[in-house]
C-alpha cells in the first residue's frame, strides 16, 4: 500500500516533460472499473493501462500522473513494485521493470472524491438527498480520477466498467454494451472508445432523468438532468438546436460526426460553461432556466450547445500536441457557434450581437491589460494553460476567425477545414498544419492567401489597435480625402493589416430618420496612415463609422461631425448591431477617460428610453453597471445609482407584460438598488401577488431583494430570508442563504466569515457553497466594517494560494480583494506584493497584475474629477 510521499509538491506538467515523455509512450489503452458505493467519501478502482515503449536512458520522464489517496497495489508487468513509487502527485516506472515494445501496468487503487468541481466531483442535492457524481478534467484534472499519462498528444482509448447503486445512471464517452444488476446493484459496461486525449475522459453517475431522441436515425442523444431540477427543463428545444448543429456542421465540415452517441448532461457545481468531452457533454445548470430567460439568454445557451458540438471535429477528432494550441481549439469553437446560431437557428443576427458583447468585448479588455499575450506563444506547463482560458485565447482568437474569414470567403474557410479533418483525423496538430489547411482552401478557391504574414501579424503579437478617420471636404460637399489613422499602445508597437467595412449613413429631415448611403470593403495597411482613395470623390456624408458589422478586431474612434450626428441621432440609426457598436464607441470613451464617466450615464439615461431592441437595452445597462463600479467617484456613486434606480423602476413599470424589457428592466432595478430607501422600495413587491406595474419578481430577482433587504438590514429581513428558502430550499437557495449569512453588517460577522475563508480544513465543503458565502462579504455601504480585512488580506493571500486549490484562490482573490481605487496605499500595497512574488506564484501574480489594472485604470476614471 502506498501513499504519496510528497503530496505537497508541484501538482503541474512542463512541456519539456511533455515532449520527452511523448516520445518513449504510445499506443496506450486503460481499462477501468471503478466501484461506487452511496454516501462514501472516497471510491475504489481497479485499472490496467497497457502501451508500448520505446526505451529511455532517463529515469525522469518515466511516470503517470496522479493525484489519489492510497495505491492499494501495483504490478508493472505481472511484478509487484517493491518500493513506493508515489512521489509529487506521479507514479514512476523503473526504466529496468518496461519492456521494450508491449508493457502492462496494474493499479488498484482508493480515491477521494472531489468538492472543487474538478477531477471527479460530488454532490447531493439538499431537495432530496441524493447524490450525483461527475468528472471534468481541462486541462489537467483527469490524474485525479485516474493514473494517466496526461497531456493531450499521448491519446488513449478507454474501456469503463462502473459498478454503482442500481437506481443510479452511468454515462461515458461511449456507448453502453452490457447492463448486471444483483443485489440492488448495478454493473454497467461501455465500449472502447477510439483514441483520445485523456482530458477529454468522461464518467456521470447519479440518479438523472433521462430524455432521449436521435438525429437523422444515425446518431442517439440523451439529455439528462438531476431530478429536481426536470420540471424546469425545456428538452424539446434543446433537442431541436442539437440537431439544427448536427445539421450545420456535418455539411460545413463535410465530415459526419465521428463518434457512437451523443448525450448533454447537466451537472451540479460546475466550474465552466460547458466541457466537450467526446460523447458525453457536461453543462452547467445555469442554462436550466428556472426563471423566464430573454432571447439573448437563449440563443446564449444554444451558443454553448453548438460550442461543445464544434469541439467534437476540432478538439476530439484532432486535437492539439500541447496546450499552445488551446486557442485555437477555444476560438473555432466559439467562432463556428456564432456563426451556427446566426445560420442555422431562429436567433439570426442576435448571435452576433450577443458575439460582439459577450466574447469580442472581454477580448478588447484583456488586451489592453499588462497581462495581455500573443495569441500563438509558449505555453511553459499546465498552471499556465490554465491562465491562459482568458480573453485572448477565446474571444480574441474567435474574433480574427472571423475577420479572417471575411478576408479570404467562406467557401475558402469551408474548404480547408474539410481538408483539415480528413487529413489530420484521430491525431494531433499544432498551428502551422490548421493555416495550411486554410492556404489549401484559399487556393481551392482562386484566393492568394499569405499565412505567414497574417500569422505574424495576428497571432504571433499583442495588443489592440485603433482607428480614427480623418475626412476633408471639398467645396461642393464630396470628400476630398480619408485617411484612416491607426494606433498601437506603446507597449507593443505593432501596426496590421486590417479588412473592414466602412458606413456612410445621412440624416434624412424630411423622414425624421437616417439612411445608409453605402458600405465599402477597405484594405487597411499595416502602417499609421492609410489614405482610402476609393472614397473620394464621394459625397460626405453626415455619419461615418469605420468597423461596420464588426468583421475588424479594432478600437474605432469618431471624427467630430460623426460624433456630433450619433450623439444627436443615435437612437435613430435603424440597425440595432450599428447602434450596439456606437455604444462601445461610448463605453471605451468614458473606460479611456476621454469622457467623464457621470457624462456618459447621463447618456445612458437620456438615450435608452428610446431604445427598442431588448438585447441592446441589456447590454446598455451592464456596461452602466460596469461604469458605476469601477469609474464614478465613491462621493457621487450614490446619487448616480439613485437616478439608475428610478430609470429602471419607471421603465419597468412602463413595459409590457411578459416582455422581455420586463425581465431586464427589473434585473437592473434590483443592480441599481445602492441604497436603504431603494431597497426598501423593492420589499413590498415580494408579498404575493403584488406586482411592479404588470411585473411579478421571479424567484431569481426575489433572492436578490432579500440578499439586498439583509445587507441593509431592512427590518423583516430575517423573516423574508426563510420565507424564501421554504419556498426555494434548492442548492441555489442554499447559496443565497449562505451569502446572506456574510452580508449582516456587523463586526462579529465580519470576523465570523473571515475565520470560514481561512479554515485549514475545507476538504469537505463545496467550493461552490464557499464562494458563494464569499460574495456576500463586501458591499459598498459595509466600508468601514470591511476595510480592515483588506490589510488582513495582503497577509494571508499568498498562503492561500498555496493552500487551497487553484479554483477557490482566485475566487477568494476575486471577491475580498479591497478594491478601492481612491486609496493609494491599496495599489503601493499590491506592487510590493508582486514584487516579492516568486516564479511558481503564477497564478496569484496573473491575478494581481490584473487587479491593479483595473486599480489603475478606475483611479485615472475618478482624477478626472478633481480637474472639473
Amino acid at each position: 500500500m502506498y501513499q504519496d510521499q510528497e503530496q505537497d509538491g508541484p501538482n503541474t506538467l512542463k512541456e519539456t516533460e511533455a515532449q520527452e515523455r511523448a516520445k518513449h509512450f504510445s499506443a496506450v489503452s486503460y481499462d477501468l472499473s471503478l466501484n461506487l458505493q452511496p454516501n462514501q467519501k472516497t471510491y475504489r478502482a481497479v485499472l490496467k493501462i497497457t502501451f508500448n515503449f520505446k526505451g529511455s536512458d532517463d529515469q525522469n520522464h518515466l511516470f503517470l500522473d496522479f493525484v489519489g489517496k492510497t495505491i492499494e497495489s501495483f504490478k508493472v508487468n505481472g511484478k509487484a513494485v517493491s518500493e513506493n513509487p508515489f512521489k509529487r502527485n506521479r507514479v514512476f516506472f523503473k526504466k529496468e521493470d518496461l519492456n521494450n515494445g508491449s508493457n502492462v501496468v496494474e493499479i488498484n487503487y482508493v480515491n477521494n472524491y472531489d468538492k472543487s468541481g474538478a477531477g471527479f466531483h460530488q454532490f447531493i442535492d439538499p431537495v432530496d438527498n441524493e447524490e450525483y457524481l461527475y468528472t471534468n478534467f481541462e486541462p489537467f484534472d483527469a490524474h485525479r480520477w485516474l493514473p494517466c499519462f496526461e497531456q493531450p498528444d499521448i491519446k488513449g482509448k478507454i474501456k469503463l466498467t462502473v459498478k454503482a447503486p442500481e437506481k443510479w445512471k452511468v454515462l461515458a464517452n461511449g456507448k453502453k454494451i452490457d447492463l448486471d444488476t444483483k443485489d440492488g446493484f448495478s454493473t454497467w459496461k461501455f465500449e472502447e472508445t477510439p483514441a483520445i486525449s485523456t482530458y477529454l475522459f468522461a464518467c456521470v453517475v447519479g440518479p438523472y432523468d433521462e430524455f432521449t431522441d436521435n438525429y437523422d436515425n444515425r446518431i442517439p442523444l440523451g439529455l439528462y438532468v438531476r431530478k429536481s431540477l426536470s420540471k424546469h427543463l425545456d428538452k424539446d428545444v434543446f433537442f431541436q438546436q442539437t440537431k439544427q448543429g448536427f445539421g450545420f456542421y456535418e455539411k460545413f465540415f463535410e465530415y459526419q460526426y465521428p463518434f457512437s452517441k451523443y448525450d448533454q448532461v447537466f451537472v451540479p457545481e460546475f466550474n465552466a460553461g460547458a466541457m466537450e468531452n467526446v460523447g458525453c457533454v457536461t453543462f452547467t445548470e445555469h442554462y436550466i432556466f428556472r426563471d423566464p430567460p430573454t432571447k439573448s439568454q437563449v440563443a446564449n445557451r444554444a451558443d454553448t450547445i453548438l460550442h461543445e458540438m464544434a469541439h467534437m471535429w476540432f478538439g476530439d477528432l484532432v486535437s492539439p500536441v500541447w496546450w499552445d494550441g488551446l486557442w485555437l481549439n477555444e476560438s473555432f469553437a466559439t467562432y463556428m457557434a456564432a456563426l451556427c446560431v446566426a445560420e442555422a437557428t431562429e436567433f439570426g443576427n442576435l448571435s452576433w450581437q450577443n458575439f460582439n458583447s459577450g466574447m469580442k468585448a472581454w477580448a478588447y479588455r484583456e488586451d489592453q491589460l499588462s497581462t495581455t499575450h500573443p495569441i500563438q506563444g509558449t505555453v511553459a506547463d499546465t498552471d499556465q494553460t490554465f491562465l491562459n482560458f482568458d480573453g485572448i485565447t477565446y474571444g480574441k482568437g474567435a474574433s480574427l476567425l472571423k475577420q479572417l474569414v471575411y478576408v479570404i470567403g467562406k467557401d475558402s474557410f469551408q474548404k480547408g477545414l474539410s481538408h483539415y479533418f480528413k487529413k489530420h483525423e484521430w491525431g494531433n496538430t499544432t498551428i502551422q498544419d490548421f493555416l495550411l489547411a486554410l492556404s489549401y482552401g484559399a487556393k481551392q478557391c482562386g484566393f492568394d492567401y499569405d499565412e505567414k504574414k497574417w500569422s505574424s501579424q495576428w497571432l504571433e503579437t499583442a495588443g489592440l489597435n485603433s482607428f480614427l478617420p480623418h475626412i476633408e471636404s471639398s467645396e461642393d460637399g464630396t470628400i476630398k480625402s480619408l485617411v484612416i489613422e491607426q494606433e498601437h499602445p506603446p507597449e507593443h508597437p505593432t501596426y496590421r493589416n486590417h479588412t473592414t467595412e466602412i458606413v456612410f449613413v445621412n440624416w434624412d429631415a424630411s423622414k425624421n430618420a437616417t439612411t445608409v448611403e453605402g458600405t465599402f470593403r477597405v484594405e487597411v495597411l499595416a502602417q499609421k496612415e492609410t489614405p482610402v482613395g476609393s472614397l473620394v470623390g464621394k459625397k460626405r456624408p453626415d455619419f461615418v463609422f469605420l468597423n461596420y458589422n464588426d468583421h475588424a478586431f479594432v478600437k474605432c474612434l469618431l471624427d467630430d461631425k460623426s460624433e456630433l450626428f450619433a450623439r444627436t441621432h443615435l437612437e435613430k440609426l435603424s440597425d440595432p448591431f450599428l447602434r450596439q457598436l456606437l455604444w462601445d464607441a461610448y463605453y471605451n470613451m468614458a473606460r479611456d477617460g476621454k469622457m467623464l464617466s457621470k457624462h456618459y450615464l447621463a447618456l445612458v439615461t437620456d438615450k435608452i428610453k428610446f431604445e427598442t431592441d431588448p438585447k441592446l437595452i441589456q447590454t446598455i445597462l451592464r456596461r452602466a453597471s460596469g461604469t458605476l463600479s469601477f469609474f464614478i467617484p465613491d462621493a457621487i456613486k450614490l446619487e448616480e445609482s439613485q437616478k439608475l434606480f428610478d430609470l429602471s423602476l419607471e421603465s419597468l413599470k412602463k413595459s409590457p407584460e411578459n416582455s422581455e424589457q420586463a425581465i431586464i428592466w427589473a434585473r437592473s432595478a434590483i443592480d441599481f438598488a445602492k441604497t436603504k430607501e431603494s431597497v426598501a422600495t423593492l420589499v413590498p413587491f415580494l408579498e404575493p401577488g403584488k406586482k411592479i406595474g404588470n411585473y411579478t419578481l421571479d424567484q431569481s430577482q426575489r433572492w436578490s431583494v432579500v440578499l439586498h433587504s439583509i445587507a441593509w438590514d431592512i427590518e423583516g429581513a430575517k423573516e423574508l430570508l426563510e420565507f424564501e428558502l421554504k419556498k426555494d430550499p434548492s442548492d441555489k437557495g442554499q447559496r443565497i442563504a449562505a451569502a446572506a449569512k456574510s452580508s449582516i453588517g456587523t463586526p462579529e460577522t465580519k470576523e465570523e466569515a473571515w475565520k470560514r475563508y481561512l479554515s485549514k480544513d475545507l476538504s469537505d465543503v463545496s467550493n461552490h457553497m464557499l464562494i458563494s458565502d464569499m460574495s456576500g462579504f463586501s458591499w459598498f455601504h459595509q466600508r468601514s466594517l470591511v476595510e480592515p480585512y483588506g490589510q488582513k488580506f495582503f497577509s494571508v493571500v499568498r498562503s492561500y494560494f498555496k493552500e487551497h486549490n487553484k479554483e477557490l484562490s482566485m475566487s477568494f482573490f476575486n471577491n475580498l480583494f479591497p478594491f478601492y481605487p481612491e486609496n493609494p496605499e491599496i495599489i503601493t500595497k499590491s506592487e510590493e506584493l508582486l514584487a516579492s512574488l516568486q516564479p511558481e506564484e503564477q497564478i496569484l501574480r496573473r491575478c494581481l497584475k490584473e487587479q491593479l489594472d483595473d486599480l489603475r485604470r478606475a483611479s485615472k476614471c475618478r482624477a478626472l474629477y478633481q480637474k472639473q
